[in-house]
């Protein structure tokens, strides 16, 4: 469950990423998939530690990684209707500001 928050997070942040500018969209997806790799490698060995079986902790883990797949569905047609309405920079810093301490 706290992974797929921290995943639905990531998602929103690599949107409000490529709505800004698409160059900081490409480096926060990057960034994202680049701590995401050994964080997952660590929540499937502490799901294979628990008992659980190959199969059944690639499928969680595989589940919980579909929420940043929603947050940034989620957070593109939330966020872009409205960046022309809001001050580029004011929302742009709150936003980002606001997910990027779960990009840890």
């Amino acid at each position: 469950m706290g992974d797929s928050i921290h995943n639905f997070c990531d998602g929103i942040l690599i949107a409000a990423a490529f709505l800004t500018d698409v160059q900081l969209g490409w480096i926060t997806a990057i960034a994202a998939i680049a701590h995401e790799i050994p964080q997952e490698v660590g929540d499937t060995i502490v799901l294979l530690n628990a008992g659980f079986s190959r199969t059944r902790a690639l499928l969680y883990n595989a589940l919980s990684g579909v929420a940043a797949v929603v947050g940034g569905v989620l957070g593109y047609y939330v966020i872009g209707p409205f960046q022309d309405l809001l001050p580029y920079f004011w929302w742009r810093r709150r936003v980002v500001s606001f997910t990027s301490p779960w990009l840890t």
